[in-house]
């Protein structure tokens, strides 16, 4: 615990350190502000927002977080940098901690228009400004529809059956910034990894339909399942968190294991739409 929370001091004071042009804030989301102990992977996501995005802006930004990332790693712990937006994880490398730090690049105008209700609500609602103003401030989302509900669920289901997953990146061309999208391909432990995110994105959007103040906690979503969920789609969800933690140290579904957890993870996102057509 000790071990994580000292890098943390340590990685967030360097980037209040950085300086950047036109920067508006920088903020950490997803999971690892509420770990206590290293992964052998672990991903760290940051909004970094700033007035308005040119391609030498993009350029600045990249090469100052890179030298960071340089600077901050050790002989045990290997930091990375990944600019991609989409569901990317590294592998893991024996003997060494893996540390990726996840851009996510928008201006002003892109912010404020993003599409997706479900991660907008995420990312605004559940993150901690490091530098600037909170995102909250900038765009406030309380709630996402059904309708935002149906179409992430859908999104999620097609994805489990396609074993499929994709990637947004931004390219200089013609000295103008390009949004391309890329299909990702998957090694089977990727394939894996991606049902089990779809399995607990659908959970927690589920559950933020009916609380959107729900933080992507396991111990929170588990209790608040257990009252929605029939038993054997709980221990779905419960089965998806411990084996997202086995694969992230380095194990490997068998073939067989694999196959049932595709077909268990289509099963519950059927569920799930099933319940959500039932609403009013």
């Amino acid at each position: 615990m000790k071990e994580v929370q000292y890098f943390k001091k340590k990685l967030f004071g360097a980037i209040r350190k950085l300086h950047i042009r036109s920067l508006v804030s920088i903020s950490l989301i997803g999971s690892f502000q509420y770990s206590k102990k290293f992964e052998a992977v672990n991903d760290i996501d940051f909004i970094v927002l700033v007035k308005k995005l040119t391609p030498s802006l993009y350029k600045e930004i990249n090469t100052k977080f890179q030298y960071l990332a340089w600077d901050l790693s050790t002989p045990k712990l290997s930091i990375i940098i990944e600019k991609r937006i989409g569901p990317l994880k590294p592998q893991p490398v024996k003997g060494k901690i893996l540390v990726q730090l996840h851009l996510l690049i928008y201006d002003i105008y892109g912010w404020k228009h993003k599409d997706f209700p479900t991660s907008t609500l995420d990312w605004t609602n559940f993150s901690v400004s490091l530098f600037g103003k909170p995102l909250s401030s900038i765009r406030k989302i309380r709630r996402f529809n059904k309708n935002a509900l149906l179409y992430d669920l859908n999104t999620n289901l097609v994805n489990i059956r396609t074993g499929t997953a994709y990637s947004k990146i931004l390219v200089i061309r013609d000295n103008r910034l390009v949004v391309e999208k890329r299909a990702l391909r998957l090694s089977q432990n990727e394939r894996d990894e991606g049902i089990l995110y779809n399995i607990i994105t659908s959970i927690v959007n589920y559950l933020r339909y009916f609380d959107p103040t729900l933080r992507k906690d396991e111990l929170l979503i588990l209790r608040r399942a257990k009252k929605y969920l029939s038993r054997p789609y709980y221990h779905t969800v419960k089965h998806a968190f411990q084996l997202k933690k086995k694969i992230r140290s380095g194990y490997q579904l068998t073939k067989k294991q694999s196959s049932q957890l595709k077909s268990d993870g289509k099963s519950f996102v059927k569920y799930l739409l099933e319940k959500v057509h039932e609403l009013p």
